[in-house]
């Protein structure tokens, strides 16, 4: 479920983006929802930070954008923001927060369309995603953007990420299904994460410098899942 806060303290200007989120979202065939707040304040104490994008009127009450968008950086370095505001000069502010841009108001829908789907598809790249790995008697998390391949080594599964490499007692079956999209089983012996490689060839393909074999079996398949894959974060 995509989920879009938006923090605007003008109802006029609310209910317009609100519309063109609606449409969005109707658009693009996306189940999705979105929350409102009049102000910044009211949303650092209420929202829960399940959040694909923020957009952020920069002129606000009691906390405004800019302010707001500080605050919402310590608590999330990677999740997409995007300001709302009547000055277009203010934009330079905005790379002290690394923000994604500025709508310029009355919003136009091709404007948010641009940025909601620029948002999406960062958000999918970026949303950190636990996995819970088996090491000896304990629990081992990693997150799965940090691991580069995972391969059976005799009865035992080796993860490589960039923290090291460590020996875990999930099979690679499991975590295959654990790790879920932007991963692929390129061999019955190893699985890859799409977004660490670096070349690929019809019989190898080469991750954190490594040349692993491609299975004849699987390399059509896996052909059309990086493709499918690279295309997704264009």
């Amino acid at each position: 479920m995509t989920r879009i806060v938006l923090a605007e303290d003008h109802a006029e200007d609310r209910l317009t983006v609100c519309a063109l989120i609606d449409r969005y979202y109707k658009s693009h065939g996306i189940r999705g929802d979105y929350v409102c707040f009049e102000n910044g304040e009211e949303l650092l104490n209420s929202c829960s930070f399940d959040v694909d994008l923020f957009l952020l009127d920069i002129e606000m009450p009691r906390l405004n954008g800019l302010e707001c968008a500080h605050r919402i950086r310590q608590r999330d370095p990677n999740v997409p923001l995007c300001f709302l505001t009547n000055l277009a000069q203010l934009a330079p502010a905005g790379y002290e927060v690394d923000a994604m841009g500025f709508l310029i108001k009355p919003v136009s829908y091709g404007m948010l369309d641009r940025i909601i789907t620029r948002a999406l598809n960062k958000a999918r790249h970026h949303r950190s995603a636990l996995l819970q790995l088996k090491e000896g008697k304990n629990s081992r998390y990693v997150d799965a953007h940090s691991i580069t391949y995972v391969e059976t080594v005799g009865k035992h599964t080796r993860v490589h990420a960039d923290s090291g490499s460590f020996d875990c007692g999930d099979t690679l079956k499991a975590i295959e299904l654990a790790a879920g999209e932007g991963f692929y089983r390129i061999h019955n012996a190893y699985l890859v994460n799409l977004d660490r490689i670096e070349s690929a060839t019809q019989t190898e393909v080469m991750v954190a410098n490594e040349r692993l074999p491609l299975s004849k079996h699987r390399r059509k398949d896996f052909f059309k899942a990086l493709s499918s894959y690279i295309g997704g974060l264009v």
